[in-house]
């Protein structure tokens, strides 16, 4: 098998909780302020979100755009159209059905990780973006910490930032920043889940809701952390995120 999905139920959770989860709402903030920094004040700007889960990604993204999400699920796309989504594309992310050097920017956030061949996805997403244009990803993090919150998701891996820079290679792409990214939250993560695998309580992810207030607190963590990893990097986290850009270009 070439590509892992998620169950269902995931899907439905994320659906439910992505406008307002503390993890979400954090890593479309700082992925949010990575395209205002990488492509300030660009109009009409084209963006491929690939692997677009249940489209609250594309619901976030300046409406003077393009947006496209791209997905191989058909329960995502659905997601999506619950939504009021439209501009919607069935596809393999190995093997994508679009036209090469079509967009300005390229999203790949938490996808890499659920195809097993991580760097023709790479190649594919270089190949769609059009010269100067820039790729971002993110990645679940750190081998160690793969649990059944990652079976649940359809995860061949976690990555270490030595994974994630080996992939890139041969992509054609120049590294513009790679960072760690929720640091704060790493330790507890990690004990949280180092405690249900020794209790086997391992089943199902982690991905429930936050009592409001703690919710708004670990969102403004995130806040401070996306602030740190604009002006330098974060040396561990639970997640990495990563910004290449395609030689070229004006």
């Amino acid at each position: 098998m070439n590509f892992l999905s998620m169950d269902l139920r995931e899907y439905e959770k994320m659906f439910s909780l992505e406008a307002s989860h503390f993890w979400f709402r954090g890593r479309r903030h700082l992925l949010l302020k990575l395209l205002a920094r990488y492509l300030p004040g660009k109009p009409a700007l084209r963006i491929l979100d690939l692997g677009c889960g249940t489209g609250i990604t594309l619901k976030a993204l300046p409406d003077s755009g393009f947006a496209v999400g791209v997905d191989s699920v058909d329960s995502a796309l659905k997601f999506c159209r619950l939504r009021g989504i439209t501009r919607l594309a069935r596809s393999d992310a190995q093997d994508l059905a679009l036209k090469s050097q079509a967009f300005d920017a390229v999203l790949a956030l938490d996808l890499v990780e659920h195809v097993r061949d991580d760097q023709r996805v790479i190649a594919e997403a270089a190949r769609v973006l059009r010269p100067g244009g820039f790729l971002l990803v993110t990645v679940p993090a750190f081998p160690f910490l793969f649990s059944g919150h990652d079976r649940a998701h359809g995860h061949f891996r976690r990555y270490r930032k030595k994974d994630l820079l080996r992939i890139f290679n041969g992509g054609g792409l120049e590294m513009l920043k790679i960072s760690y990214f929720n640091f704060l939250l790493f330790f507890p993560i990690f004990l949280f889940r180092a405690w249900r695998r020794k209790s086997r309580k391992e089943s199902g992810s982690d991905l429930f809701p936050f009592p409001a207030g703690l919710n708004a607190c670990l969102y403004k963590l995130l806040i401070l952390e996306t602030w740190v990893v604009l002006k330098s990097r974060l040396p561990l986290g639970v997640s990495l995120v990563a910004v290449l850009q395609k030689p070229g270009g004006k």
